[in-house]
């Protein structure tokens, strides 16, 4: 590798890299599948939400890296560790930013949207408590899994698109938000079986890392096949026929890879799905 290739490398590195341990990576996750919903369901994006997601993704995952970062930084992996203590700054004006954007949007929003920011709070704070002593939803078994997907469905469907869509379609779509994520998530629960308590009871665990592999690919089958189906333009179902096989293989090769194949390319899926609808679909 000749000089320049290696400084856009380390360019690049340095880039991904803040996207994943500021947790903007993720946020952005939940921002794309937000602004998916809004396309699939033609429509008209309203990006006070899609960054309202954002905010809310950005400050929780945020939250739960700090306590964990307190209260057991051994279970830290070292990259991102060194990361936020390097960061701790621009980390900290990132979280004013998006708590003062939130504040400014509260007052457009309806009780029903209220209740919705309150009860994820709440699960966010439940999900990981600030003690050394494992207490958190995240340590219960079989609930780790469920609380993140459960999250994600209520944030991107009834707090979005409650008073867009039908109650049926409601379900249907927090439903299908529910299993993608579970989908996403599992390639995670690979990536730390070694390190999990078996007491966690997690999904690999449970049914063991090949199943736990088909299973994700499954929910990937029949999420694509799904909105390949709804979709009108041919170019669109090829783009997303595309993508869900793409994702087949990420999932495929999921087991035992670098941090960073998980944190960006499994958790990256929402986001350049979109961004390819939007460059080349119709």
């Amino acid at each position: 590798m000749d000089k320049q290739s290696q400084i856009i490398y380390k360019l690049l590195s340095n880039i991904s890299n803040a996207l994943i341990y500021s947790n903007l990576w993720v946020a952005l996750s939940a921002g794309s599948i937000t602004i998916f919903i809004f396309v699939i369901n033609n429509i008209a994006i309203n990006y006070e939400i899609v960054i309202i997601n954002i905010s809310l993704t950005f400050l929780s995952y945020n939250y739960i890296y700090t306590v964990g970062n307190r209260t057991n930084p051994e279970k830290m992996e070292d990259h991102r560790k060194r990361w936020m203590d390097k960061n701790l700054i621009p980390a900290i004006i990132l979280n004013i930013l998006a708590v003062v954007y939130i504040s400014i949007q509260l007052f457009s929003l309806n009780k029903i949207q209220w209740i919705i920011i309150l009860v994820l709070s709440s699960l966010s704070i439940l999900y990981l408590l600030p003690n050394k002593n494992h207490i958190g939803l995240r340590w219960l078994p079989g609930l780790k899994i469920v609380t993140i997907s459960v999250s994600w469905a209520i944030l991107i469907i009834p707090f979005g698109f409650y008073s867009e869509l039908p109650t049926s379609a409601l379900i249907i779509q927090s439903i299908l938000v529910f299993l993608f994520v579970i989908a996403l998530t599992i390639p995670f629960d690979l990536r730390d079986l070694h390190n999990d308590s078996i007491d966690l009871k997690t999904l690999p665990q449970i049914i063991g890392s090949k199943n736990a592999v088909r299973l994700s690919q499954l929910i990937f089958i029949i999420i694509g096949t799904l909105i390949i189906l709804d979709s009108n333009e041919l170019q669109n179902k090829i783009i997303h026929l595309l993508f869900t096989v793409i994702s087949l293989l990420l999932v495929e090769k999921s087991n035992n890879r670098k941090i960073n194949y998980y944190n960006f390319w499994i958790e990256g899926i929402p986001f350049f799905w979109l961004s390819v609808i939007f460059i080349l679909g119709k």
